[in-house]
């Protein structure tokens, strides 16, 4: 229902909170706002938030149409890291899935945690910030 942005810049971490029921368009207008951005400037991490959020109504394809928006028209976003944080089994398994399909239409990297802790870690966050658990 709801899809949250807002922008670290000390961190240089774009953060994306999902809340709700989210649809396969809500993404898709969030990834397309996201590659339209004029002020995004990279180098950036991306946190997407996930652990309020019900996907069971996004389909194996349109996870797979997803990763291939982002290959195709956001590969600039895509040049660091990425980190999906679930912590359904569903949610998860779809997250891994959009994970493998990026693994060859980017440079840079995704990883899907289960903890927002674990994936500021793995963002970087955790060494300009160390006292930050979470945003």
């Amino acid at each position: 229902m709801a899809i949250e942005n807002n922008f670290d810049q000390d961190r240089s971490i774009r953060h994306y909170s999902l809340s709700g029921e989210i649809s396969y368009h809500e993404i898709m207008n969030a990834l397309k706002g996201c590659c339209k951005n004029p002020d995004r400037k990279p180098p950036m991490n991306v946190l997407w938030d996930l652990t309020n959020a019900n996907i069971v109504n996004i389909t194996a394809e349109q996870v797979r149409h997803i990763a291939t928006l982002v290959g195709d028209k956001c590969e600039y976003c895509m040049k660091n890291k990425a980190a999906l944080v679930t912590i359904g089994e569903f949610e998860f398994g779809m997250a891994r899935m959009y994970e493998i399909y990026l693994e060859n239409k980017v440079s840079g990297e995704v990883e899907v945690f289960r903890g927002v802790e674990k994936a500021l870690a793995w963002l970087g966050a955790d060494q300009e910030h160390p006292e930050v658990d979470s945003l």
